[in-house]
């Protein structure tokens, strides 16, 4: 039954594309719904994602729908749940992650700890997210982040302003 297995192997492969492809789509609705501050919306679409993610094999996508499901939990005032969630994020992978969004990852830690008013953690985030910021703030694997100098520098300013820097 050789086609059977050649069929299968084009399903799985067309499989993990899609969920990619919902994981993706899920994200940005999730945003989309925090924006809206319908916050049950968005956690809810980032399970999506997680789920999705996790069915897509990619540990980058899984990272990012876990991360970016922590702004709920910042825009509901729970920054050390936050803090906690993007760490988990970022442990789980492992050494898997582009470095890319090991950058992204850092800074909305950075941005987290910011909220929860820790500043040394605030600070000693974003000098991690710059540390192992690519050179290329583009990557083909990540179509949905983007972090050149000038993109990390202003959420650092955030950072701090919300830390209450002049």
């Amino acid at each position: 039954r050789p086609l059977d297995v050649i069929d299968r192997g084009t399903a799985i492969g067309g499989r993990e594309a899609l969920a990619s492809s919902l994981t993706e789509a899920a994200t940005l609705a999730g945003w989309q719904a925090l924006d809206l501050g319908q916050f049950r919306k968005a956690w809810e679409l980032h399970e999506t994602a997680k789920a999705a993610a996790r069915e897509s094999g990619s540990a980058a996508l899984l990272a990012h729908a876990t991360g970016q499901q922590a702004y709920v939990l910042l825009d509901l005032g729970e920054s050390l749940k936050a803090v906690e969630q993007i760490r988990f994020a970022r442990d789980s992978a492992g050494r898997s992650l582009p470095a890319l969004m090991e950058t992204w990852l850092y800074a909305a830690e950075a941005e987290a700890h910011a909220a929860a008013g820790h500043e040394a953690e605030c600070r000693n985030g974003m000098d991690r997210a710059d540390a192992v910021r690519p050179a290329d703030p583009s990557d083909p694997s990540l179509p949905f982040l983007f972090l050149a100098g000038s993109h990390l520098d202003r959420w650092r300013g955030n950072c701090l302003a919300t830390l209450g820097a002049e």
